[in-house]
């Protein structure tokens, strides 16, 4: 079956008068921001992005989604396509209190901002589990500023774009900002994107940002059916496990994903993690959460390095919170390692 990759390479002589920029296009857009260069302010052309991505990703090609980024990339270099392609503003940094990353894209008359998804840094995911207690979090925060000081009148058509962690913070700037710029967001792409708490899905901002937003999940998503949001797209997959989440592993025709059915543990985890979630106390479930990576005995900013066994004894730790708390992350665990591991 065919993929983002397949798509790159067939259509690299298609202009985007004989193809309309489409989903798939923004897509590509989404995995841009993954490129693990240095920031940068200021415009550069594609091409020259691309040389320094494939040169940082080169030591990287042994991990599967990082040898896809590479060879995507390679592709890109030789597209008439997005031989135009400006990209402004470059942010990809971590620090203790966040990991983000974000890029401007200008091509023709379409301006996308592209947020990135979370690293293997442990702020990362810790900032992802906030998403549970806390709105906005410090990240959603970066994202919004990011997206105001790059916007200006000049940007009549934009889309918001982003995977994983990146479409949820695509989705928020959607939410957030005022009804004069809202108006010029054409299109909101969150690509297994988690959702929001229920107090922010039934709010007006939400409701506002749905009529534009497009959400797309894998078949095996563990990311993208975390809390509430859109009903999404269901997308099949030419893998299993965790690799379902690289969106280059997603599976499409032409301009169109492959439509897929949501498997019962990802629904499961959907359900764990909004109705059994709600039961609970939203402060002992804070105060579990910060517990059990403080206890990871690493630097915030380091890429997560546990070993099962430690797992095993921090969880232990938290059983004396409380009885409820126990029995909650016990089945949200189990639930998101038969979807890793399955």
């Amino acid at each position: 079956m065919f993929t983002i990759l397949d798509y790159v390479k067939y259509y690299k002589a298609s202009s985007l008068k004989k193809i309309n920029f489409n989903m798939m296009d923004q897509l590509v857009c989404a995995l841009l921001s993954y490129l693990p260069i240095e920031p940068y302010k200021g415009e550069k052309s594609l091409d020259v992005v691309l040389e320094e991505g494939i040169q940082a990703l080169e030591p990287k090609k042994k991990k599967s989604f990082h040898k896809d980024l590479y060879s995507l990339a390679k592709a890109m270099l030789s597209s008439r396509r997005y031989h135009e392609m400006k990209l402004i503003n470059f942010e990809n940094f971590r620090n203790e209190k966040t990991q983000f990353g974000a890029v401007k894209i200008v091509l023709d008359n379409k301006t996308i901002i592209s947020f990135k998804g979370t690293d293997e840094s442990i702020i990362g995911w810790v900032e992802n589990f906030r998403t549970a207690y806390s709105y906005p979090t410090y990240t959603q925060e970066l994202a919004l500023k990011y997206f105001l000081e790059n916007i200006n009148d000049s940007d009549e058509i934009i889309y918001l774009v982003g995977h994983s962690k990146g479409g949820n913070l695509a989705t928020f700037v959607g939410m957030e900002v005022n009804d004069d710029v809202f108006e010029h967001i054409k299109k909101v792409y969150s690509f297994d994107g988690p959702g929001f708490r229920l107090e922010q899905f039934e709010s007006d901002k939400f409701k506002r940002v749905s009529k534009k937003l497009v959400n797309i999940i894998p078949t095996g998503s563990y990311i993208g059916t975390i809390m509430y949001n859109k009903k999404p797209e269901v997308v099949k997959t030419n893998t299993i496990a965790i690799n379902e989440h690289y969106p280059t592993n997603w599976t499409l025709f032409g301009e169109f994903f492959n439509k897929g059915e949501l498997s019962s543990i990802s629904k499961e985890i959907h359900e764990n993690t909004t109705t059994n979630l709600m039961e609970l106390d939203p402060d002992l479930v804070k105060k579990t959460i910060e517990f059990v990576f403080k206890n990871l005995n690493q630097k915030y900013t380091e890429d997560i390095k546990v070993s099962f066994k430690e797992l095993i004894t921090i969880y232990n730790k938290t059983k004396k919170i409380d009885p409820k708390i126990d029995a909650y992350f016990s089945h949200l665990f189990n639930s998101i390692i038969k979807s890793i591991y399955k």
